[in-house]
């Protein structure tokens, strides 16, 4: 099973790897809906996760 931090990395390359692929931001918001669906983290991460990828 993962570690919490390494799910954190995972969430923020996989946003990471959907823009560096030219993907809408509107598409990119869908599948994050999807990931974070997938992916849930614990709340004291989420923070992180939300402001790592908005400075993408």
């Amino acid at each position: 099973m993962f570690q919490s931090t390494e799910l954190l990395e995972w969430k923020v390359r996989l946003v990471e790897l959907l823009y560096q692929r030219n993907y809408e931001k509107k598409q990119v918001r869908q599948l994050l809906r999807f990931i974070d669906w997938i992916m849930v983290l614990p709340e004291d991460l989420e923070p992180l996760a939300q402001a790592r990828i908005a400075h993408l």
